[in-house]
C-alpha cells in the first residue's frame, strides 16, 4: 500500500485541477441564503436591510461570465490550467 503525505497532495496539480472542476460542476451545496445588512442595489433591483436572498451556487457555476463558454454539466479540466494556484486556494 502507497501512502502519500500532504506534501506530496500539494504537488499533485492535476489531482487538483480535477477537484476544483468537479466542486464546480457538483457543488456540496446547491444554494446558500443571506440577510442583506443595510440597503443597496443589485443591478436594477433594490434590496432592503433584512430582506433574505437566495444565492444559486449552483446556477452561478454555470451562468458565471467567466465560465460562461465553458459552463455545462461536463467536466472540463482544462478550466483550470490558466488559473494562478493562489486564486483558489
Amino acid at each position: 500500500m502507497t501512502l502519500f503525505l500532504f506534501r506530496d497532495l500539494q504537488k499533485m496539480v492535476y489531482l487538483n485541477q480535477v477537484i476544483y472542476e468537479a466542486m464546480r460542476v457538483y457543488p456540496p451545496l446547491a444554494s446558500v441564503t443571506r440577510v442583506a445588512l443595510r440597503d443597496t442595489h443589485l443591478g436594477r433591483y433594490h434590496i432592503q436591510k433584512g430582506d433574505k436572498l437566495l444565492i444559486s451556487i449552483l446556477g452561478i457555476h454555470r451562468l458565471f461570465p467567466f465560465l460562461s463558454e465553458r459552463a455545462s454539466d461536463t467536466l472540463r479540466i482544462r478550466t483550470w490550467y490558466d488559473i494562478p494556484t493562489s486564486t483558489h486556494k
